[in-house]
Order: C-alpha cells, then structure tokens, then sequence
C-alpha cells in the first residue's frame, strides 16, 4: 500500500528496488476501464491523480534494444488495442508548442539532435504542419523514398509540436532510416551531420517539385559580373531542383580557377546545403591554484589563464602578476586528499587534465635561510644522511624527500620514508639543505 501523498516517483523507485529495476528502463501505467494512461509526471501525487483503492497500475518494462512495448504495440496493424483498451498519455502541464523531447531508441542520440534542430526551423515546421507537403510529395521519384521520409517527418513534427506530452518516440522515422540508409540504422553511433545530411537529402527528393529533369551545360562566366552569373547558376538548379528544402537550406559556394598560362579566369557557382566547419582545438588552459601566503594569511585561490604549451614557470609569473610572490619563492604541488602527490618543476608542461587541486606556497627567502642560526641547524651526517653523490652534487638535497637547486626549484628527492603530507591543522614543514647545512622551513599553517 502507498499513502496517497506518495508521488509517482516514490512510487517508481520503489517498484523498482523490489524488482532489481533502475529506474530508467521503467515507468507507470494507470489502467482504467476502457483506457489507460502514462504517468509521465513524476512530481504528481496519488492523490492529484484521483488515485483510490482498487485502482490498477501497470508498471512497463523498457525493452533490451530501448524502445518501450508500447511504442511497439502502436506499430502493430491493429494498433494494439486487441486488448480493449485505449492507450491514452495524459496531458502533464501546459508546455509551450515545440519544448518536447525525443526518446532515446538505443544509440539514436545522433539522430535526435539532429531531428530537433531540422524541427526548429520554423519555416519548414509551419510548412509540415499545415500539410503543404501533401499537395507537393513527389512519389515518382527514383531518388527519393517514395514519399515515406516526408508523411513520418510530417507525423512526427505534429507530436513535436503539439505540446501535449514531454516526450515522444521517433519509432516510425527511425524504421524509414532503418531502410533507406542502412549503415545509419545499424544501432551504432554515428555522427549526426550525417544523419542531417541523409534526413534533407530524403525530404528535397521526395518534395521535388520538378517531375521532368532536364540537364543543361552551365555556360562558362565570360567575365561577366558575379551578381549575374550567379543568378543563372541558380536557375539553372531550380530547373533539376526545387523544394521547399532548397528554399530554405541551400546557397551557393563561389570558386574561381585562374590559368597559370592565358591568365582567363573561369568562375563558378555551385549549390551546397551544408558546410563543414572545423572546430578548433582549445589552444588555452585555465588553472585554479590556492596560493599559501608565509605569514599565514587565508589562502586565496587564483585563476589563471595559460598557452596549452605553456611550462609551470609561466604559471609562476602570472601568479606573481596576481599575488605579488616571486616565481623563484613559489612552490607548486599538486594536492590530493590534503597530501600533497607530486611536486611540479617549472620545465615541466601544465598538465591540463590533472584531477588533483593546485597549491602554490610561498617559500622564504634564500638569505632568511642561510642566516638562521647554526646551533639550531643539524648536518647531514647528524641527520643519517648518506653521503652520496646526490649530496655532493651542485643541487642541495632535503631531508623531507625534497632537494632544492639553487634556483629554489624544488623536486622530488630519491630518500624514501620522509614523505611531506598537509594533515589537518597541523603545520606542515619542509626540511631542506643548503651548503650540507640542514633548516626547517615552514610551509603551511592553515587547514587545507
């Protein structure tokens, strides 16, 4: 039993739950006596739908291939109704004409996208839906579909446009695609310009007002004036083509050949109802870093614009542009999980697709760190530090599994069990060697 408060998504995530189901692949029926209706508005009660005891709910499992049952019944020749019953989808609210979605019929997302943006082009939408097309379909045609493309289109754009449901299924369409452009209806992923292509291509043949075609030889430009050349190009294509597609889709490409020998220039119109246009690829990368002041102030985040070629050390100089801090007093890291993962040299490229956040610390002063007090400072043979080449090299090695050149570059160092972690509140340091002298430095002292 369900409260009558519940609404029909409770209702459907429970159904669900109880029959393994997710909740996309079903959805809910309520079964009158001579008809029933698609619950299609999840926010509506039981009770805005005058819901009582004894009434019936059917809940509708979607099929392996995502069509719906339903959708399938109403391709049957008797329409489904061999049960008694009239399918009927209650209205849910007062949608505006055209704000109707299109089902997913398993790897169709293609050819919806590019049925919404062909159903809202409001010339050709007005033209379907006054049934222009009826008194033009040119069923004669051996280039087109016989008509068939155009009556589903048609069909199709009603419900579209009709604003009584949210969505509707394509079933009908997509069957004619099915047929006519076999590789386009195999169920797989295709791009959806093609589809465009294919979908205006079958409606201008089967809207073609022109039942005789006769092919004539373009004259050549002669030098005569582009404006007038054109115009005659254009005809001469209404005389082989002409629909309403060609009057709303099509313009024509300009292209001229000049002779390396003579000089003559030969200039040509074509039609065309598509253009590719190539999208370039992001040639930028925007950086979000949290820059750790020294004298613990708040961190403050900053947002950088970069080159997609550029170097961590670009990074620095517009930071310090932002926040005032020097490149070479300026420690990047990424941080994970308040640990920091990797230290960022500055040869090193921005990495564009890096899931971890950003860090920039600002690091003392080179002449704040030798001058420190020597009895404070350990060496590196107090420290256990071996003395290896590491550590006679011109780079100063770290304690903290960091060593630092002399351009204050950090990097990670070969000493494993030192590893640096941000935890908490707890301030987190670095240990670091200069001239085999040992210092601690601080680096954070703020939760992170």
């Amino acid at each position: 039993a369900f409260s009558r408060l519940a609404t029909v998504q409770q209702v459907t995530d429970f159904l669900c739950h109880r029959l393994s189901l997710t909740s996309e692949d079903a959805r809910l029926w309520l079964l009158r006596e001579h008809s029933s209706s698609l619950l299609d508005d999840d926010n509506m009660t039981l009770q805005d739908l005058n819901i009582v005891d004894g009434d019936q709910i059917l809940l509708e499992v979607r099929n392996k291939d995502l069509t719906w049952p339903e959708e399938l019944s109403q391709l049957a020749p008797n329409g489904g109704h061999d049960i008694g019953l009239s399918v009927e989808r209650r209205p849910t609210i007062c949608l505006p004409p055209g704000a109707t979605g299109l089902h997913n019929l398993g790897n169709t997302c293609f050819m919806n996208a590019a049925l919404q943006a062909v159903s809202n082009t409001r010339p050709l939408t007005m033209y379907f839906q006054r049934d222009a097309q009826l008194s033009e379909l040119n069923c004669t045609n051996p280039l087109g579909t016989k008509g068939v493309v155009a009556r589903r289109y048609a069909e199709l754009c009603r419900e579209l446009w009709a604003g009584s449901t949210r969505s509707v299924a394509p079933l009908k369409l997509r069957c004619c695609v099915t047929k006519h452009a076999p590789l386009l209806g195999s169920g797989g992923q295709h791009d959806s310009q093609e589809l465009l292509a294919w979908l205006l291509d079958s409606l201008h043949e089967d809207l073609n007002r022109v039942a005789n075609r006769q092919y004539t030889e373009l004259n050549d430009s002669g030098g005569r004036p582009d404006e007038v050349v054109a115009e005659e190009a254009w005809q001469q294509h209404l005389a082989t083509n002409h629909s309403i597609i060609t009057d709303l889709f099509y313009g024509q490409l300009k292209s001229k050949v000049t002779c390396q020998v003579c000089g003559h220039e030969s200039v040509r119109f074509d039609p065309f109802n598509l253009l590719s246009l190539p999208l370039p690829m992001e040639s930028y990368i925007l950086c979000e870093v949290l820059v750790v002041r020294l004298n613990g102030d708040c961190p403050v985040k900053y947002g950088v614009r970069l080159n997609s070629e550029a170097r961590y050390l670009e990074l620095k100089v517009q930071l310090y542009e932002l926040c005032g801090v020097k490149p070479d007093r300026l420690l990047l890291a990424e941080v994970a999980y308040c640990q920091i993962r990797v230290l960022l040299p500055d040869e090193s490229r921005v990495n564009s697709s890096t899931v971890t956040e950003l860090y920039a610390y600002e690091l003392p002063d080179v002449d704040d760190v030798a001058g420190t007090d020597e009895g404070e400072n350990e060496t590196e043979e107090e420290m256990g530090i071996p003395d290896s080449p590491l550590a006679r090299s011109p780079e100063v090695s770290a304690g903290s599994a960091l060593c630092m050149p002399n351009i204050l570059c950090f990097k990670v160092c070969t000493y494993p069990n030192r590893a640096l972690v941000v935890c908490g509140w707890r301030m987190t340091v670095v240990t670091v060697a200069r001239n085999r002298r040992l210092s601690t430095l601080q680096v954070a002292n703020v939760k992170l």
